[in-house]
């Protein structure tokens, strides 16, 4: 079984506030003077924020003798206590770990679950062949991959900056993961690899990977450059990590995310599992997403169409 102990641990934690700047907070129900549930998160300027989605940390203790029925009564009640509590602290949307998988407790109150999908590979997954001939193509092309321990991060900030213009999402990733914020969570998190891929000496891309030497690693950053893209590095890049991760030990690679088709389908080649988990969100936090995505989607079609009629039309 995936281990996602990690999001609760609080070295760990305190070493992506450090890095990133960020506070950590908890909403706690105890009973005789111990912790019996607990949301732990991060906050930045006031307010909870959740750095490239990680799984949020929620733990609710459960009752290992009696029977199911009292052992069931006793979850659900510390849930209700503890979900009672996020409404309060207006706690607006939590992404759930997928061994969390009963959400009743949210919708009682108020809350709305929506399903959310991952892929995981395991030491038996095997790469289809349309990976294999982008890995091999980028071999030939000379790049290679390292687990690093120390990193040039002005190259790493320029392949998230690529990343974020290619997807059209200016600050999506160089706001949170500056260069120094970069360097900061290589020195301060035990718990991080950075897997990177270079040709001739320069950096071509990364992947940011999560792991406390426990059954599962958990992917959290990736980026390439876009002249790079072509060239087979993404494949290549996941590849190398996940036979490092298996070589260490590791039994579960969390991919984490699989809701957009196209990176699913990169995902899947690799030998994927699908593994859902819940995203419980509150109906005003759904709302205003929904009006985001759609005042988002009419600026991006003004400006792909404005950028067509700046292009000179004997432009190749």
């Amino acid at each position: 079984m995936q281990n996602y102990e990690v999001f609760l641990n609080a070295e760990f934690r305190a070493g992506i506030a450090a890095a990133l700047g960020l506070s950590d907070s908890s909403i706690q129900v105890s009973e005789s003077g111990r912790v019996v549930a607990e949301y732990k998160y991060f906050i930045r300027n006031g307010k909870p924020f959740r750095p490239n989605y990680l799984y949020d940390a929620v733990y609710v203790e459960s009752k290992a003798i009696g029977s199911n029925a009292s052992r069931n009564a006793y979850w659900l009640k510390l849930s209700a206590v503890l979900v009672g509590k996020l409404h309060e602290a207006r706690i607006q949307t939590i992404n759930l770990v997928p061994s969390f998988s009963d959400v009743r407790p949210f919708t009682w109150c108020r809350f709305w679950a929506s399903p959310f999908y991952s892929v995981y590979l395991t030491k038996d997954s095997v790469p289809e062949s349309s990976a294999r001939k982008e890995i091999k193509k980028a071999l030939r092309a000379g790049y290679t991959v390292e687990r690093a321990t120390q990193v040039d991060v002005g190259g790493l900030f320029d392949c998230l900056v690529s990343t974020e213009t290619r997807q059209n999402l200016p600050g999506a990733y160089s706001k949170t993961f500056t260069a120094d914020a970069l360097g900061r969570l290589l020195r301060l998190c035990p718990s991080l690899v950075f897997y990177i891929c270079k040709k001739d000496g320069a950096v071509a891309g990364f992947r940011l990977v999560i792991h406390d030497g426990s059954n599962t690693a958990h992917d959290w950053l990736a980026a390439v450059d876009a002249q790079h893209l072509p060239n087979g590095i993404s494949d290549l890049l996941l590849h190398h990590a996940a036979t490092d991760l298996f070589r260490s030990g590791c039994e579960f690679f969390d991919l984490h995310g699989a809701n957009v088709p196209n990176v699913q389908f990169f995902k899947f080649k690799h030998g994927g599992i699908l593994i859902q988990s819940f995203r419980v969100s509150t109906l005003g936090h759904i709302f205003r997403s929904l009006l985001w995505n759609s005042l988002y989607g009419v600026y991006v079609r003004i400006a792909s169409f404005y950028r067509r009629k700046s292009i000179p039309k004997d432009a190749p």
